[in-house]
Order: structure tokens, then sequence, then C-alpha cells
């Protein structure tokens, strides 16, 4: 009801009876979102006459409490209210030398500990009232994780000849993760919850080395020649659910790391004394247990799995060139084909019948697009400066993006044939005033309105085969003051 299924930033939403939702924790009788994050960071260096120390503190706290809507129709049949609290501290310490022989070293170690706290409590259908507690909510769930990062890595940089640079190295990294999950209220007339005093706790670890060598040439000045081979590591985790039924074991909440390996080859440089810049890629990389999350309509849960086995290689060129002192102009072009090389097991999208392909619950996206990885994009823009006087400098900037063709079914896993992005293009664009220390813009981003949906998922309690679709960001104006001590 009320609903027109527009992409126009626009959707049905509706907040329970007052009398419902009075004894609905956290929540209220009209839906709200409130996020505070606090970011900071502390960066001090120390130059000795060789080698320069670097020491990278940094701390992250995310609050987030909300009372949503989740059936997306004036009725509010499914409600959900949430209180999130996520801190991370970290520390980095970074040694770099200078020696004037042919080898060099970058070495470093990481710390970084994760305390997050969940509690979802969610209001899945029009149950009779509690008779013991007067609560007319489906379940109430507190999650709670807890983990530690450990890393270690060096590079090598050697000169093999005037002209030639070998880079190699290595990351160790260990991680560790504590999970505890558990209902703490469930309604006695709603069957299929996890039951209140059974908690989900867990842990696991991971170790993971991970190599990486550049050989690099210069064949004249400010040009280089470059071939690479990199691994990756992704760390392993839990799924938060949002909904915990029967089913749900420390085994089903948890997913395995992501490994990466591939190369890519490339060269850059400048020309024309320094008014012409290039740098073109092109690479390949393989992904094994590559993570998904994928949101089930029928249970109401948010799951993250591992797929089998994905390729992501393509190839980009960006370039610059300066046509005076004050005016420059830019682009890049780029094609990535991002495919999965094995995912058997992906789960069904709603209402998906056996000659769509799914068979026994899950469908096989073997050689299926990633989602949401468009193979072609451009950008083309321009910068003018000029000193308008008293040491100011004005800038004027524009950006035209083009972006093609994509499906933006959910990361993948939900895979619809139907979740079709047509290509669309962007204008960004800014004004700067500025000098060496201060600096004050007004910045313009997608200034053409363009629509395109980001991500989409099922859409639970409608009619199947509904989807939900999460849309870009709209025009934005952003004015911005920067002072630098």
């Amino acid at each position: 009801p009320t609903g027109d299924c527009t992409g126009n930033y626009k959707r049905s939403v509706a907040g329970l009876d007052p009398r419902i939702a009075g004894p609905f924790p956290i929540a209220g009788d009209k839906p709200f979102s409130r996020i505070d994050t606090t970011v900071t960071s502390l960066n001090m260096n120390y130059k000795a006459d060789k080698v320069t120390v670097t020491s990278t503190t940094g701390y992250f706290n995310f609050a987030n409490r909300y009372d949503e809507n989740f059936d997306y129709t004036s009725r509010a049949l499914l409600m959900g209210a949430a209180d999130e609290h996520t801190e991370t501290i970290s520390q980095e310490f970074r040694a770099v030398t200078a020696f004037g022989g042919p080898v060099n070293a970058t070495t470093g170690l990481f710390y970084e500990h994760l305390n997050r706290s969940y509690r979802q409590d969610t209001f899945l259908a029009p149950l009779p009232r509690d008779p013991a507690t007067g609560r007319y909510d489906t379940a109430d769930g507190l999650y709670y994780i807890k983990g530690d990062t450990y890393s270690a890595f060096a590079q090598l940089n050697v000169k093999l000849a005037p002209s030639v640079e070998l880079a190699g190295g290595a990351r160790y990294t260990h991680e560790g993760r504590q999970a505890d999950m558990g209902n703490i209220y469930v309604s006695p007339f709603r069957v299929g919850q996890l039951p209140v005093g059974v908690r989900l706790k867990t842990s696991l670890t991971d170790d993971n080395v991970s190599p990486e060598a550049t050989l690099s040439w210069h064949p004249q000045r400010n040009t280089t020649l470059y071939a690479g081979y990199k691994t990756g590591f992704l760390s392993s985790g839990f799924s938060n659910p949002g909904n915990l039924t029967a089913t749900a074991t420390t085994t089903s909440i948890q997913f395995r790391s992501v490994k990466a390996k591939g190369g890519e080859v490339g060269a850059k440089g400048t020309f024309m004394g320094g008014r012409l810049g290039l740098d073109a890629t092109a690479y390949v990389y393989d992904y094994q247990d590559l993570q998904l999350t994928s949101f089930d309509a029928t249970t109401f849960t948010y799951n993250t799995k591992n797929a089998a086995n994905a390729r992501v290689q393509g190839a980009e060129v960006q370039g610059r060139y300066a046509i005076d002192a004050n005016l420059s102009v830019h682009g890049f072009a780029s094609y990535n084909r991002a495919r999965f090389l094995s995912f058997p097991n992906a789960q069904c999208f709603a209402g998906q019948t056996a000659a769509q392909g799914c068979v026994g619950g899950v469908q096989n996206l073997s050689g299926q697009t990633l989602g949401a990885s468009p193979e072609t994009s451009a950008n083309l823009g321009a910068t003018y400066d000029r000193p308008v006087g008293g040491g100011w400098t004005a800038a004027l900037s524009a950006d035209a993006y083009y972006v093609g063709r994509y499906n933006f079914s959910a990361g993948g896993s939900n895979f619809r044939p139907d979740s079709i992005q047509s290509p669309y293009g962007k204008l960004n664009a800014s004004l700067r005033l500025y000098t060496a220390r201060m600096e004050f813009a007004v910045i313009g981003q997608n200034l053409t309105g363009a629509k395109y949906v980001v991500s989409s998922a099922d859409a639970p309690g409608l009619t199947a085969g509904s989807i939900t679709g999460m849309l870009g960001r709209p025009l934005e104006v952003i004015v911005q003051a920067t002072y630098r001590f």
C-alpha cells in the first residue's frame, strides 16, 4: 500500500501502534535512525640519519541506534530495532631505511583490538501479547564479538642495476576472534527461534603469510616499467544474522578467510617536461573463498558465506595533461572482468523456480558476473587554477564519469538475471580558494542527479520475487574549510 515502486529516494514507511511499541525495547512508535561516529588518528615521525620511524595510532568509535520498517509498506508488519556499538584501537610502528648502498628495507609491527556489541529486536508477525511480559515483539537478540590482530611485515628493496630494482617482502598476520550470540527474549507464540538461554559461544583464529615481489625498470628518467606478484588475505569472522533462528549453530555463523593472489604489469611516466603523465596497468587476481552476504527473506536473516573461487582481470589507463600553467585535463578508462570461477551452492532468490536454476534450495553461479561489477568505466575532467592575489589561489574543477552496465544483486549471492543497472553518467564539480595553510571549498557531487541502484535484496513479507534496491547517493553539496598548522 502507497508504494510506487519507483527509484525516487522515496518508499513507504510506518511505525508501530503506540500500544504495541510501548514494551518493545529500543523501538518507539516512530521509525528513527541515529549514527554517531568518531574517528581519530595520531601520526608521529622520528628521522634519524639513515632511518625514519613512523608511529600511527588510530581510534574508531561507531554507535548506531535505529527502529526501522522492513516490509517497505504502510502496514508496518515487519519491524526491527537495533543498538550497535563498535570500538577499535590500533597501533602501527614502521621503520624505513635510507642507506647509500643498493639495499634498503621497510619493516613494521601492527596491533588492533576490536570490541563490538549488537542488540537486534524484531517484530516479524502480529503476535498476541505475551501475558508474562506484556511484549509483542518476536525475538530480542544480543551479540558480542571481540578480537585481536597482530601483524609483522618486512620488505627489501634491492638495486640490481642503476635502473633496475627488485622489491620483495611478506606480511605475517595472526588474528583471534570470539563470539557470544543468543536471544534474551523470544515470544511464547513464535516457533523457530533460538531458545532463550542457548548461547552460541565460539572462537576462531587465522594465521597467514602473504608474500609479494615487484621488479621495476626505469628505461629513462621519470619512467617506470614494472611487473609484480602479489598475495592478500581477508579475515574470517562471524555473521550477525539479525534474527537468530533455531537452526543457527556455532558453525553456521562462521565464514572462512579469503585468500587472493595474482599479478600485474604496467608502465608509467611523465613526458614533455612534466606536462604529460601516463599510467597503464593490466592485472589478473584469483580469490579463494570469496565472502558474500545475502538476505534470506523467508527466515529474515543475513548470512555471510564463502563462494568457492572468483577471478578479476582487466586493464586501465589514466593520464593527465597540462595545457598551460593554469589549465589541465585528466581522465581514465578501465575494463574489468569479474567472474565466479566456481560457486555451485549460491542461495536462490525468493520465488526462484527449478526452471530458473534453483535446485535443492541452491543455484549454480559458476561463470556469472560478480555483483555490482561493471566491465567498463571512464572519467574525463579538467582543473583550472589561477592566483587571485594576497597569496590566494582559486581552483575550479569538473569531472564527468561513465559507469557501464552491471548486475546489482546483493554481492552476487542472491543473483537475479533481472537485476540490471543500465549504464549511467555523473558530474562532479568543485570551487576552491586556498593558500599554503587555509582552504575553503564548495564541492558538488552527482550534479546531474543520476539515479542508479547500488545493491538489492529480496523484499521480506511481500510477494515472492519482490526486491528492494539501495540507490546511490543523490545530488550533494559540501561546504568545507581546512586549516593546516
